[in-house]
């Protein structure tokens, strides 16, 4: 996850300092790309099976530091190399493959095509520091291949299926967001990228009031949210999909509790 943030910050950095117009993803692009390669592939890796020898190695030093010479060296050549190849996808767009008019939007999908298939990739290329893909073996670690399927079926979901590349672009009416889309996006599709964004009770007013919800509505909806956003932000976060309000939505329920035994 440091070397595509990494890859990410300097995509981001050298096409501000290059003045190109056009930036590379817009923040919506970071957002989407962020929740595919930080959730799923990054949950396959915890379970990752135990590395052949590990116990014939000797003990680390306990007074190394945590970002060592060599690791650091690889976070840096690594986060190069996916910045690098964003980058070079983006001005391929943006000067060679673009048609007349519309080079700016040629880059853009490019750059964030290249971006999040590098980094579901190089999921595949951190399960071993010591050993290669086919050395390691590439279906030892069946979650890992899962993780790759789904987040190759999202991204070309977004790519292909026509109303998701304006979304994915950022050309939607924020006001088109119903409320019960954003209460999945907040319960499920925040969380589910390891962070409690948003826990302010201000801040939750004022997001439902884009989608045409006053306080009171809120407050009427989503009391236990409402609530539990007062005392301050919730002590754990974590994976959260939002499964059972899809269910809840898709059966035509009006309680969470009928679906929740």
């Amino acid at each position: 996850m440091l070397s595509c943030n990494i890859g990410e910050i300097v995509t981001m950095f050298v096409a501000t300092m290059l003045d190109c117009g056009q930036m590379p993803l817009v923040p919506v692009q970071l957002l989407w790309l962020n929740l595919v390669t930080d959730s799923l592939p990054a949950l396959a890796l915890g379970v990752e099976p135990v590395e052949r020898g590990v116990m014939d190695r000797p003990p680390r030093d306990a007074n190394a530091p945590l970002f060592s010479g060599p690791f650091s060296f690889r976070l840096a050549w690594q986060g190069l190399m996916v910045g690098g190849l964003t980058l070079t996808a983006y001005f391929l767009g943006l000067l060679r493959l673009g048609g007349p008019g519309m080079e700016g939007e040629v880059a853009n999908t490019m750059a964030f095509a290249t971006l999040t298939l590098s980094q579901l990739f190089h999921a595949f290329n951190v399960r071993s520091e010591d050993e290669s893909l086919f050395t390691h073996g590439v279906l030892t670690n069946p979650a890992m291949n899962r993780a790759f399927l789904i987040g190759l079926a999202m991204q070309l979901a977004v790519l292909l299926l026509p109303p998701l590349p304006q979304a994915a672009a950022g050309e939607v009416d924020p006001l088109s967001i119903t409320a019960f889309q954003y209460d999945l996006v907040c319960n499920g599709v925040e969380l589910s990228s390891g962070a409690v964004r948003n826990h302010d009770p201000e801040i939750m007013i004022k997001a439902f009031q884009m989608v045409r919800l006053g306080e009171e509505d809120v407050k009427a909806k989503f009391p236990a949210m409402y609530n539990a956003f007062c005392y301050g932000a919730p002590p754990h976060a974590g994976i959260a999909p939002g499964v059972d309000r899809m269910v809840m939505l898709l059966a035509g329920e009006e309680s969470i509790r009928e679906i929740i035994p």
